[in-house]
């Protein structure tokens, strides 16, 4: 088990005990992986740095991350706003390089704060107002619809159960993505 706290940095539980797992110069904000030796931070600053089981690297991306999706060594989606250009960014890293897409219709400031990554031909993306994105593997799909009118209602988190997208909202609202319609919730 590892969690990641804005004070306490990176720490896991290796059986009998929690332990620190290296040290980071700045608080973390988002945390995932897909082994012991492949754990990837996003930190406060916009940096990302990845743990290899001894240390951790700063890894050179194109965006300031604000969230991450790691669905495998070699597939890991971040979002947040692009440091090449004044837009909005996601990429991707295939075990190689990072695949950027950005958006100059969302600014910096507006830039998506959600990824959920499927697969990789199955990504979704959450921005201001409620937007939502889906690639398909080839192109980005816009919502038909946003949740909301209020600039802070993003969502914040999104998870797939069974064959529907959820997402929480910061306003506190579950909403349900079908098709091209994204409905809210109770």
């Amino acid at each position: 088990v590892y969690f990641a706290s804005r004070d306490a940095g990176v720490k896991w539980w290796n059986g009998s005990a929690w332990q620190t797992l290296g040290s980071l110069s700045a608080p973390i904000v988002d945390i995932d992986g897909s082994s012991e030796t492949d754990i990837w931070a996003a930190q406060a600053d916009g940096t990302l740095q990845r743990w290899n089981g001894s240390a951790w690297q700063p890894i050179n991306v194109p965006v300031l991350v604000r969230h991450l999706d790691v669905r495998a060594a070699n597939s890991v989606w971040v979002v947040g706003p692009s440091t090449a250009v004044t837009a909005a960014a996601v990429a991707h890293f295939d075990g190689t390089m990072f695949t950027t897409y950005t958006d100059p219709s969302l600014l910096t400031t507006e830039a998506f704060v959600s990824v959920l990554a499927i697969a990789d031909n199955d990504v979704w993306v959450a921005g201001p107002l409620g937007q939502v994105r889906h690639f398909n593997g080839q192109h980005w799909i816009d919502s038909a619809s946003r949740v909301t009118t209020d600039r802070l209602a993003s969502f914040s988190v999104m998870q797939k159960i069974g064959d529907v997208v959820y997402a929480a909202v910061f306003n506190g609202f579950i909403h349900r993505y079908r098709g091209q319609l994204t409905g809210r919730l109770g």
